[in-house]
């Protein structure tokens, strides 16, 4: 009985949409700098409420899942396609909108150490 109890959880929560996504779009979390002479310096791309968005001095923009690492830039009816390094990591993004085409690299975390009194 408890199998059966098991195996319908477990099916229910497969169902549901965007259960586990969130934790998967953590990655994509992070500051992507373009080169200079770009048509934006900058992305920021977040996660609210289990939305991915992109803020930018352009503007910003709700980024949809396609497949894998390419999501569709809804407003600007544009693409994003995040890289990954050899272990898997985001290191960077490539981004078209209409002719543009820009690709930039992910900020890395930066971590400040303070001195102890």
């Amino acid at each position: 009985m408890n199998k059966v109890l098991f195996l319908i959880a477990f099916s229910i929560a497969l169902a549901i949409p965007g259960i586990s996504q969130d934790s998967t779009y953590e990655a994509y979390v992070g500051k992507y700098n373009f080169p200079e002479g770009s048509a934006v310096p900058y992305v920021d791309v977040k996660l609210t409420n289990g939305v991915l968005t992109s803020e930018s001095p352009a503007g910003s923009a709700t980024l949809q899942r396609v497949e894998g690492d390419v999501f569709s830039i809804v407003e600007y009816n544009g693409v994003a396609e995040f890289k990954r390094n050899a272990e898997g990591k985001i290191i960077g993004v490539k981004v078209s909108v209409m002719d543009l085409v820009m690709e930039g690299s992910k900020e890395s975390a930066k971590f400040k150490y303070l001195k102890s009194p």
